[in-house]
């Protein structure tokens, strides 16, 4: 059976390969009907959230354990928290750029960090 720390890993990793298959995905109608692709990517922009705010992620917890010498289950627990800080502040300024794009891409980033944050409390 698996600990905590290596079904978090593997749960992180499976969400990010999803995402960039959601990516290549939209690569792909983005080059065969580019307005079409457009007007519905709004899972392209989800899976931008989930790439970012996971593998920036996973290399904060890689950084923890290498610099403090921590287990996994604490490193990840500790990214979680600053994670969780960065919510509540992203919570409060909500994204207001003239750019609609920009925005979405903000709120997915936004709920991409609730979802690494849901994931490690399992």
């Amino acid at each position: 059976m698996k600990n905590r720390a290596e079904f978090i890993t593997a749960r992180i990793n499976r969400e990010i390969e999803a995402a960039k298959a959601t990516v290549q995905k939209f690569t792909a109608e983005l080059q065969n009907d580019p307005a079409h692709a457009l007007a519905w990517g709004d899972k392209a922009f989800k899976a931008a959230g989930v790439i970012k705010v996971f593998e920036m992620a996973v290399a904060q917890v890689v950084s923890v354990i290498e610099t403090s010498g921590c287990e996994a289950e604490a490193a990840y627990d500790n990214v979680a928290a600053l994670c969780s800080k960065d919510i509540i502040r992203s919570a409060a300024n909500i994204p207001s750029s003239s750019s609609q794009c920009s925005n979405l891409i903000d709120q997915h980033v936004l709920a991409a960090k609730v979802a690494f944050v849901e994931i490690v409390d399992c």
